[in-house]
């Protein structure tokens, strides 16, 4: 069985990523904090269901 997440941006946008398995998930006082390990973006770390950072484009930051 594959893992997928999907960020959704509207009703005709949203974007997926196929996943080797969640790393971490912990609901926080403010939100929920997710790590998943990814194929194409390598780590990435999710916020409320949004893509916040990944080891593919970290080193813009």
């Amino acid at each position: 069985m594959e893992l997928w997440f999907s960020e959704h941006h509207s009703a005709d946008v949203k974007l997926s990523l196929r996943v080797r398995h969640q790393l971490f998930s912990r609901h926080s006082d403010l939100q929920l904090i997710q790590v998943l390990d990814s194929y194409e973006f390598g780590r990435v770390l999710v916020l409320d269901g949004v893509i916040m950072l990944t080891e593919k484009d970290e080193f813009i930051y």
